[in-house]
């Protein structure tokens, strides 16, 4: 708390609120600083509860792997959590949401938490720097947990009604078995919940001192709107927290201020705009998460210059229709080359990264897949099988290198292979499968 008043920098404090649960089923502390320079409102939750599973929480628990969890309730469980969100005062300064907890039943233990990030306005050096941070932390447990845990933040973190995600992502993990996981779990959320402020830190630093205009403000406003129907209307936790918890803690993490305006259009080609079309899975990301020594960089052109740090390969491509050009065949190769030789570019289509194979062994199971995929990865680029998944069938690096080779192809000619047919109104999906 100490350090969040600091960085602040207003003078105001958090106000502490201890609170117990009636008959001896927990306690916790609420904190909250509002009206602050930089915190328009803060606020963070400790809780310790115990109690007996209801037959629907048990259901839900069992449903999603917890063997040990039996589905007709009745069984006493204990949890902790810690759980914080930043509402920041300029609409350039990104939300900053997070949590670490721990559930405990039948002598079993399961970890979970994150940390993601809800902008109102894009910038791709802040997401660059917000997910290399993370990413660091998880290479240190496992080479996959950073892919995993993204894709997981990001399919969680979807407005289904809206068809859109929920900011840039992050991580975010759940049901983690302390004893059958194959690195220390106890030790990875204790690592993600020091990283929480300093992931966030430099980027609040830098954007909270440039200029803002009110017409900024009114959509920091209208975008808030979306945070808390995401609350409201799918977070697990604020399910579970209103099924007998404590509602003001609960709430506590709703923004100050919000603004609803019927059916909101942004302006074409606007940064509000840009946003949105991120949150609709619109962008494909070419990006350095890191940068290697220049004596371990592989050889590389002078003018390789699609990679860009400012930028994403969407805005590179429409920089250069806009002055009638494209990229060479020999700067796409270049950059090809650069994504699989060691620069560590990382190629994404907004959540769509997914561990590989799939095996699809039910029509349940197909659908699963399907949807995730309809949701999450954009439909010009996606692969024939991801439109219509067999019941059973192995999905596996052939639909990377189909999304790989219509993103080069619009690294060339600017589009995607098939958007002519979208253009035409023909069934897109019909032109990628033939």
């Amino acid at each position: 708390m100490a350090e969040a008043e600091k960085l602040d920098g207003s003078g105001q404090k958090f106000v502490t609120d201890r609170w117990e649960r009636p008959n001896d089923t927990g306690y916790g502390i609420t904190c909250v600083l509002e009206g602050g320079d930089l915190l328009e409102k803060a606020a963070a939750n400790i809780s310790i509860i115990r109690g007996t599973l209801s037959a629907q929480r048990a259901q839900a628990m069992s449903s999603r792997g917890r063997s040990q969890i039996d589905p007709a309730g009745g069984q006493p469980y204990s949890a902790a959590a810690l759980s914080l969100v930043f509402h920041a005062a300029h609409p350039l300064v990104p939300t900053l949401r997070a949590d670490v907890r721990l559930f405990q039943v039948a002598g079993c233990s399961w970890f979970g938490g994150g940390c993601d990030l809800t902008p109102s306005y894009l910038f791709e050096d802040d997401a660059a720097e917000f997910h290399g941070y993370w990413k660091g932390v998880c290479d240190k447990y496992s080479p996959g947990l950073y892919a995993e845990h993204k894709a997981w933040c990001d399919k969680y973190f979807y407005i289904p009604a809206r068809k859109e995600h929920r900011g840039i992502g992050g991580l975010f993990f759940d049901d983690l078995d302390a004893a059958g996981a194959a690195f220390d779990v106890q030790a990875y959320t204790e690592d993600v919940a020091r990283g929480i402020l300093p992931s966030w830190t430099a980027i609040a630093q830098r954007r909270r001192t440039q200029q803002f205009t009110e017409a900024q403000r009114n959509w920091q406003l209208l975008r808030r709107g979306r945070y808390l129907e995401f609350n409201l209307l799918y977070d697990r936790g604020v399910k579970f927290g209103l099924d007998g918890g404590r509602v003001e803690s609960i709430m506590v993490s709703a923004p100050p201020l919000i603004a609803w305006k019927y059916n909101v259009v942004p302006e074409q080609g606007s940064d509000e705009e840009r946003l949105v079309k991120l949150g609709e899975g619109g962008y494909a990301f070419v990006y350095l998460a890191k940068e290697l020594p220049t004596s371990e960089r592989p050889s590389a052109p002078s003018d390789a210059v699609a990679i860009k740090k400012d930028g994403t390969l969407a805005d590179e491509l429409e920089r250069l229709a806009a002055a009638g050009r494209q990229l060479s065949s020999h700067q796409v190769l270049d950059i090809f080359r650069q994504v699989v030789r060691g620069y560590e570019a990382v190629l994404t289509d907004f959540g769509s990264a997914r561990s590989i194979p799939i095996h699809i062994d039910s029509r349940a199971a197909a659908l699963t897949v399907q949807e995730n995929a309809e949701a999450h990865c954009t439909a010009t680029f996606r692969a024939p099988e991801l439109f219509d998944v067999p019941s059973h069938c192995t999905l596996d690096g052939r639909l990377d290198v189909w999304a790989l080779g219509c993103t080069l192809y619009a690294m060339m000619y600017g589009a995607s292979p098939f958007q002519q047919a979208v253009d035409q109104g023909a069934s897109l999906a019909l032109a990628v499968m033939k």
